[in-house]
Protein backbone atom coordinates (compact mmCIF):
# COMPACT_ATOMS: atom_id res chain seq x y z
CA UNK A 1 0.00 0.00 0.00
CA UNK A 2 2.95 2.10 0.41
CA UNK A 3 5.93 3.16 -1.59
CA UNK A 4 9.41 4.31 -0.71
CA UNK A 5 10.72 7.62 -1.86
CA UNK A 6 14.34 8.42 -2.29
CA UNK A 7 14.14 9.97 1.39
CA UNK A 8 13.29 6.39 2.81
CA UNK A 9 9.77 8.05 4.13
CA UNK A 10 6.84 5.99 3.61
CA UNK A 11 4.05 8.02 0.70
CA UNK A 12 0.76 6.29 0.77
CA UNK A 13 -0.45 5.09 -2.86
CA UNK A 14 -4.17 6.27 -4.22
CA UNK A 15 -5.43 2.87 -2.65
CA UNK A 16 -3.82 3.58 0.77
CA UNK A 17 -5.32 6.96 0.84
CA UNK A 18 -8.64 5.51 0.81
CA UNK A 19 -8.14 3.13 2.76
CA UNK A 20 -6.56 5.26 5.62
CA UNK A 21 -10.02 7.79 5.37
CA UNK A 22 -12.60 5.01 5.77
CA UNK A 23 -14.02 4.72 9.44
CA UNK A 24 -13.16 0.61 8.87
CA UNK A 25 -10.09 -1.67 10.29
CA UNK A 26 -7.73 -1.65 7.00
CA UNK A 27 -9.08 -5.20 6.40
CA UNK A 28 -12.68 -3.96 6.00
CA UNK A 29 -11.47 -0.79 4.34
CA UNK A 30 -9.18 -2.44 1.78
CA UNK A 31 -13.05 -5.04 0.94
CA UNK A 32 -14.59 -1.48 0.48
CA UNK A 33 -12.28 0.08 -1.97
CA UNK A 34 -11.14 -3.32 -3.32
CA UNK A 35 -15.77 -3.37 -4.22
CA UNK A 36 -15.78 0.08 -5.25
CA UNK A 37 -13.05 -0.44 -8.01
CA UNK A 38 -15.13 -3.67 -9.15
CA UNK A 39 -18.52 -1.43 -9.41
CA UNK A 40 -19.97 -2.78 -5.86
CA UNK A 41 -19.47 -0.38 -3.76
CA UNK A 42 -22.99 -1.07 -1.69
CA UNK A 43 -22.25 -4.68 -2.04
CA UNK A 44 -19.08 -4.14 -0.49
CA UNK A 45 -20.32 -1.63 2.29
CA UNK A 46 -23.26 -3.54 2.75
CA UNK A 47 -20.88 -6.77 3.63
CA UNK A 48 -18.74 -4.76 5.81
CA UNK A 49 -21.52 -3.69 7.86
CA UNK A 50 -22.96 -7.31 8.44
CA UNK A 51 -19.21 -8.33 9.56
CA UNK A 52 -18.32 -4.87 11.63
CA UNK A 53 -21.77 -4.44 13.19
CA UNK A 54 -23.35 -7.87 13.52
CA UNK A 55 -26.82 -8.03 15.14
CA UNK A 56 -27.17 -10.37 18.71
CA UNK A 57 -30.70 -9.85 19.70
CA UNK A 58 -31.06 -13.16 21.34
CA UNK A 59 -29.98 -13.83 24.89
CA UNK A 60 -28.30 -16.57 25.84
CA UNK A 61 -27.79 -18.00 29.05
CA UNK A 62 -23.96 -18.79 30.02
CA UNK A 63 -23.58 -22.93 30.41
CA UNK A 64 -27.39 -23.67 29.08
CA UNK A 65 -27.41 -24.94 25.86
CA UNK A 66 -31.01 -26.76 26.17
CA UNK A 67 -32.61 -23.08 26.24
CA UNK A 68 -30.08 -21.45 24.24
CA UNK A 69 -30.97 -23.70 21.48
CA UNK A 70 -34.74 -23.16 22.20
CA UNK A 71 -34.46 -19.47 22.24
CA UNK A 72 -32.29 -19.76 18.78
CA UNK A 73 -34.25 -22.28 17.26
CA UNK A 74 -37.12 -20.16 17.33
CA UNK A 75 -35.86 -18.11 14.33
CA UNK A 76 -33.23 -20.70 13.03
CA UNK A 77 -35.44 -24.38 13.60
CA UNK A 78 -31.49 -26.16 12.61
CA UNK A 79 -29.31 -24.27 14.99
CA UNK A 80 -26.54 -25.55 17.51
CA UNK A 81 -25.47 -23.15 19.80
CA UNK A 82 -21.92 -23.74 19.86
CA UNK A 83 -21.69 -23.32 16.01
CA UNK A 84 -21.38 -19.68 15.60
CA UNK A 85 -22.21 -19.47 12.07
CA UNK A 86 -25.47 -20.96 12.64
CA UNK A 87 -26.27 -18.87 16.25
CA UNK A 88 -25.29 -15.59 13.90
CA UNK A 89 -27.57 -16.92 10.99
CA UNK A 90 -31.10 -17.37 13.94
CA UNK A 91 -29.87 -13.76 15.11
CA UNK A 92 -29.44 -12.20 11.70
CA UNK A 93 -33.44 -13.78 11.65
CA UNK A 94 -34.24 -12.52 14.64
CA UNK A 95 -33.28 -8.74 13.60
CA UNK A 96 -35.02 -9.02 10.48
CA UNK A 97 -38.19 -10.22 12.01
CA UNK A 98 -38.06 -7.96 14.50
CA UNK A 99 -37.69 -5.06 12.38
CA UNK A 100 -40.49 -5.96 9.73
CA UNK A 101 -42.94 -6.81 12.43
CA UNK A 102 -42.05 -3.88 14.95
CA UNK A 103 -40.14 -1.35 12.73
CA UNK A 104 -43.09 0.15 11.61
CA UNK A 105 -44.40 1.11 15.43
CA UNK A 106 -42.13 3.96 15.14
Amino acid sequence: MSVISRKRKLILTAHGEMVSVLPFTVEEANTVVYGGKKGLLHEALALVAIKSARPMPILTSFGDDESNRLNLSRYFPDVEPKDQQSVAIANLAAYIFWYVHWGKMR
